[in-house]
Parts: C-alpha cells; sequence; structure tokens
C-alpha cells in the first residue's frame, strides 16, 4: 500500500491549498509541552496569499494540525522556497499571559473554564475535580502554567494535550498503543538506528528546603540514594503554588526528584518510515543485548529529508514519568 501525506493549508477566508510535497519537513510532540510543532520546506510555484493555520494527514490520519507562527518566501540559485513554521492549538496556552491574582476555595474546573476555554478547549478529562482553598497565579505565568501547575501541585498528577485538543489530567503517564520493536524477529517492527543512554550527572539524591521564614529545616532525601549510589544535593526555595498549604513543599522537592531520575534512561529510536505514532505509546524493545518492557514515548519526531523519512521516539522509564 502507498502513504499518501497530505499537506492542507487556509487562508484567512478559510480557503484550502494543497501543496506539493515538501523537500523537507519535521513534526515534533512532546509530553511535557501542550505545543506541537511542525517545521516544512516547499518549493513555492505560486503567489500563495497569507495562511493562518494547516494541517497534515497520513492515508487520511492526522499527523498535525495547528496554526502558523511564520510563512518565509524566498528566492536564490536553488529556486523558489516557502518555509512554514507552525505549532498546535496549544502554544495559544504557551503565548497567553494570565492575570496575576489569588483565587480563593476554586476548583481545577474553574481554572478550565477561566484560562483554557477561551482558547478552543472544550473537553477536560480528570480523576477528580480538585481544590484549592488558596491558589496564587504570580506575573509572568502563561495560562498553561496555572493550570497545569494547579492539578500537579493539588493532587501530584500531570495535565497534557492530546493529539484530538482533549486536555487529560491523570495521576500516571497515558498509555497509548503498544509496539514491538526487534531487528531480530520477523514480525516486529525493525528499527534503523538506536541508543541507549544513563545519565547519571540529572540525578538529584536530596533537596534541603527553605521555611517560610527563611531557614533551611527540612529535607527530603531520593528513596534511591543508596543503592543508585548518588550524592548531589540541591537547595529548595519552595514555588508560589507550593508555599500556601502544609508539606507543599516537599512535594514539590518529590516532583523535582522524580524529574531529575526521568532523564537517567534515555533510549532513542529511529524507524525507517513515518506512521502514527503518538506520545504515550509504549514499546517493547529486543536490542540483542538487553530487552525492554513498556518504555514510555515522551517524545515523537517525524521528518522527512533527502535522506528519507523516518519517525523517532525519546523513550524513557514510565516509573519517574
Amino acid at each position: 500500500m502507498t502513504s499518501t501525506l497530505l499537506f492542507t493549508f487556509y487562508d484567512l477566508s478559510d480557503n484550502t491549498y494543497t501543496l506539493q510535497h515538501p523537500i523537507e519537513f519535521e513534526i515534533v510532540k512532546s509530553y511535557d509541552s501542550p505545543a506541537q510543532s511542525f517545521e516544512g520546506i516547499f518549493p513555492c510555484d505560486a503567489d500563495y496569499p497569507e495562511f493562518y493555520r494547516m494541517q497534515v494527514s497520513l492515508n487520511g490520519n492526522i499527523l498535525f494540525k495547528g496554526r502558523l507562527d511564520e510563512q518565509t518566501e524566498t528566492h536564490n540559485d536553488q529556486g523558489r522556497r516557502l518555509t512554514i513554521m507552525a505549532r498546535s492549538l496549544g502554544a495559544l496556552l504557551l503565548d497567553n499571559e494570565a492575570l496575576p491574582q489569588t483565587y480563593t476555595n476554586v476548583y481545577l474546573s474553574d481554572l478550565f473554564d477561566e484560562h483554557i476555554r477561551p482558547y478552543g478547549f472544550t473537553s477536560l478529562t480528570a480523576p477528580q475535580d480538585v481544590f484549592f482553598n488558596q491558589y496564587q497565579v504570580v506575573k509572568g505565568m502563561s495560562v498553561w502554567e496555572v493550570f497545569y501547575n494547579f492539578f500537579r501541585s493539588s493532587a501530584l498528577g500531570l495535565a497534557y494535550v492530546d493529539d484530538d485538543d482533549n486536555i487529560i489530567c491523570q495521576f500516571g503517564p497515558p498509555m497509548g498503543e503498544t509496539y514491538t520493536f526487534s531487528n531480530l524477529s520477523d514480525t516486529a517492527m525493525h528499527y534503523s538506528s538506536l541508543k541507549v543512554t544513563r545519565n547519571r550527572y540529572s540525578d538529584i539524591s536530596k533537596y534541603v528546603i527553605r521555611n517560610s521564614e527563611g531557614v533551611y529545616d527540612s529535607s527530603y532525601i531520593s528513596p534511591n540514594t543508596v543503592s543508585w549510589k548518588l550524592n548531589r544535593t540541591r537547595y529548595l526555595i519552595p514555588s508560589p503554588e507550593f508555599s500556601l498549604f502544609e508539606n507543599a513543599p516537599r512535594q514539590e522537592a518529590i516532583l523535582r526528584i522524580r524529574r531529575a531520575h526521568m532523564g537517567r534512561f534515555v533510549v532513542t529510536l529511529t524507524y525507517p518510515g513515518i506512521f502514527t505514532a503518538k506520545v504515550g505509546d509504549r514499546i517493547n524493545l529486543n536490542t540483542g543485548l538487553h530487552e525492554y518492557t513498556g518504555l514510555f514515548a515522551h517524545q515523537v519526531r517525524m521528518r522527512m529529508s533527502a535522506a528519507g523519512m523516518t519517525t523517532t521516539y525519546t523513550l524513557l522509564d514510565p516509573t519517574y514519568v
């Protein structure tokens, strides 16, 4: 079966334009960002109008949809080129600043309605409508930070935006499709390149926490300190959203250590082609030297260049996501 990639663009009157396959393009999706990104270079054979949104599909499945950040036409000895840079709808949540204020008796759904819904998001899924007696929004916070930090600090959960622009809040990482990669099996997907990295420099063993009077009088030690032979200490001034209720600074220390542990084991796996890979997919991998089960797809990078098409997963241990 021949794979068909379609690149559809919309002008300010919502007229549609289908461009030729690009000279190169890249789509990047990451679990820790609400905004997916697209960058592509196309032959420029017409006087195109200003585009404001676009969509990329593969055999009818949407790989990317979003709003343009930049549209550039160039002409040199290589010909005319049209360069497009775009991000998904989640970019609006990063680009818009929240009004500084202190909430009292506020629910997660209240913050969704005030900070997220106005930018085109209509669906919120959460295990419970978590509540704070008091919650501070400081100057410079994006609307996404307000919402994300609220759920993270109240329930130790994480929020993310899925491919369909749904806002998902949950206590553990998402579970997408499961794929098996092995160059030793005819029934598994084969990879073209693989890198397994253990980053010991990223780990933190201990946070010493400053209290409201400016004294560093408590600490949190990673439960892996002894078994992993760690010895790296940091001092923590609690963030505003972690300073308004009891034990919140300790929760922040726990989250920071978990995030440091998240980067200690990273697998970069490249498949020679493009398919509908998603953040949250789980990967079973046999390298020939070691077998890994249930690795979490933290980032997906789809790319086409003169060297061909590839899909690259960045995989992490889901225990620390």
